[in-house]
């Protein structure tokens, strides 16, 4: 839990896998503290945690998750480690929001379309 001013506006949930291996699991800050630095620093006092037993720490983002992955490359986490990739059994449910190209392929970012 994260506190600012005396109150929680956040959390961050970090996960072992084995391995002295981490990932930073989840990552939570309430809407109305969102831009003012505290995932930042909270992914910094973490990191400070995680070097003292380990040489990485991972991050998972969703693909459509454009806000969180750019801040993620700006503080350094710019190793692409793991893809997932899904097909989608009901296609008409989801708009592609961007094609990527990875290792000379395109995949379709996607979001549910609202209904």
């Amino acid at each position: 839990m994260i506190s600012y001013n005396e109150e929680y506006v956040s959390f961050v949930h970090l996960g072992s896998r084995g391995c002295e291996i981490d990932w930073l699991e989840d990552i939570f800050v309430l809407p109305e503290f969102q831009g003012k630095g505290i995932g930042t620093c909270a992914i910094k006092l973490i990191e400070d945690i995680v070097k003292e037993y380990s040489e990485t720490l991972y991050i998972e983002a969703a693909a459509r998750n454009m806000r969180a992955i750019r801040l993620y490359q700006k503080i350094g986490y710019t190793c692409l480690n793991t893809i997932t990739i899904r097909k989608d059994f009901q296609p008409e449910k989801y708009e592609t929001v961007s094609i990527e190209r990875i290792m000379n392929m395109d995949f379709d970012v996607k979001q549910s379309i609202e209904q």
